[in-house]
């Protein structure tokens, strides 16, 4: 063990090289030898790694002295704060506006229809006018977690579409009503079918009107099929047929290019199932003047489908359309 006499010695010594001592040695060019002698004597009196290391250093010009073993330093863990990004949560929201929100819609007896929260949806020649407000709790902007198995809606009367009249005044009702239940009002049987996550689908039923209006009423056309074709001249069969045919109703006939652009009405006819045979126009500047004339004397040339409609009356004058459906897309060819 080193005695406290040799132990004041060499702190002398250390303490002379650090405070000036080591420029000297430096500027003599200490050998590796003659270095590293002093720092086995620093070793051997058990001086710390960070003071041989500065001694080292001084007596290799603040070079560093190599061999000897540095030693790394670790940045201090970070924690994440209430303030940093990504602290808290975040989950999807509803997109707002919704679609078609600032619209109102119409929808028909007996067939199913859907609605986003605040828009109103009017019976479509009717008087029932049914306002969709919120999804269980929610409001038009925010959800919350839990089950949306409810939704909030408002009922109340107007004047038929398209007709000028005095309704006599009838409270508006608020009803809460959950998937798959029904609320009566003024004879009305309002059901909620489906209620998803920001909307819900509705179904009206009146029957004081429904042995009546053949609101069931549909159209499937059935000729021509997808790509078929045809040369201009020839002639085209067109097929359909009807359920639930109303008693007073007609079928327009009306082409359209594929691209969804109207042509014309290339014919009406009884409102029954049947079949109607087209004589492709070829181009001509004689024609008859009558409507429809079965779009006489055009150039058709190119992809398009044919549309029935099922409309009340006889078909003109914007009559009301119970059903349509489209063709497949043929070819006109020259």
């Amino acid at each position: 063990m080193k005695s406290p006499i040799i132990k004041a010695t060499l702190a002398v010594f250390v303490g002379v090289l650090l405070l000036g001592g080591a420029q000297r040695a430096s500027a003599a060019q200490l050998t590796s030898s003659q270095i590293q002698a002093i720092i086995s004597l620093l070793q051997s009196f058990n001086a710390s790694p960070a003071a041989i290391q500065s001694v080292a250093a001084a007596l290799n010009g603040n070079q560093g002295y190599p061999g000897y073993p540095t030693y790394p330093t670790y940045p201090n863990p970070s924690y994440p704060t209430p303030t940093t990004p990504g602290y808290y949560p975040t989950y999807p929201g509803p997109t707002y506006p919704y679609p078609g929100q600032y619209s109102d819609e119409t929808f028909r007896l007996d067939r199913e229809f859907t609605l986003y929260p605040v828009q109103i949806a009017h019976e479509d020649r009717g008087e029932l006018t049914l306002t969709f407000n919120q999804i269980d709790g929610y409001d038009s902007y925010y959800y919350r977690s839990g089950s949306r198995d409810s939704v909030r809606i408002t009922l109340g009367v107007s004047c038929p579409q398209g007709v000028y009249c005095a309704t006599v005044w009838y409270p508006e009702q608020s009803f809460v009503v959950e998937e798959d239940e029904s609320v009566r009002y003024m004879g009305y049987e309002v059901t909620v079918t489906n209620i998803d996550r920001d909307r819900a689908t509705f179904r009206v039923e009146d029957d004081n009107r429904n042995s009546s209006n053949n609101n069931d009423a549909s159209i499937a056309i059935e000729e021509p099929d997808r790509g078929d074709d045809v040369e201009q001249g020839d002639t085209l069969r067109v097929e359909w047929t009807i359920e639930d045919r109303p008693s007073n109703s007609s079928v327009a006939l009306e082409l359209f290019t594929e691209s969804g652009r109207s042509i014309g009405t290339i014919a009406v006819v009884e409102g029954r199932s049947g079949s109607y045979s087209w004589r492709v126009p070829t181009p001509s500047y004689y024609c008859t003047m009558q409507y429809p004339n079965g779009l006489c004397g055009m150039d058709l040339r190119g992809d398009y489908y044919i549309r029935a409609r099922l409309l009340a009356g006889n078909g003109f004058d914007n009559s009301y359309e119970y059903d349509a459906d489209d063709s497949g897309v043929f070819t006109i060819n020259r």
